[in-house]
């Protein structure tokens, strides 16, 4: 949870703009439900839950994406765009050389500390 102190007055009818900071999680997920809650000295009011964007299109900033990507937490699937393996000599008992060539669809920053296993080689 998010807990915000006012430190100025809030005018009646005026709208207030709260922007901060997260770190989505590394896997895919849908947009989630966030509620807004408010409270007074004494007194406490029902929480509400906030409208998410599911209409601004985000393209071209973002051009794989579609209206409803702007909603809050909506965090898209890490996957490969491209994913080759060959090999330089096929005949038996020689050396030889594999190349595997991978392309990620959004770019993988190096905190996500992410590995590559490759398996059924042998």
């Amino acid at each position: 949870a998010v807990v915000l102190s006012l430190v100025t007055t809030a005018p009646q009818q005026t709208n207030m703009s709260i922007s901060f900071n997260l770190r989505n999680p590394g896997s895919g997920q849908s947009s989630t439900r966030i509620w807004v809650a408010f409270s007074l000295v004494g007194s406490s009011f029902q929480a509400t839950e906030l409208q998410r964007d599911f209409s601004t299109d985000l393209r071209p900033a973002i051009p794989e994406a579609v209206p409803g990507h702007a909603a809050p937490i909506r965090v898209y699937s890490p996957f490969w765009t491209t994913v080759v393996i060959g090999q330089r000599s096929p005949y038996p008992n020689r050396d030889n050389t594999l190349t595997i060539t991978l392309r990620p669809a959004y770019p993988i920053p190096a905190r996500a500390r992410a590995t590559i296993t490759i398996s059924g080689l042998l």
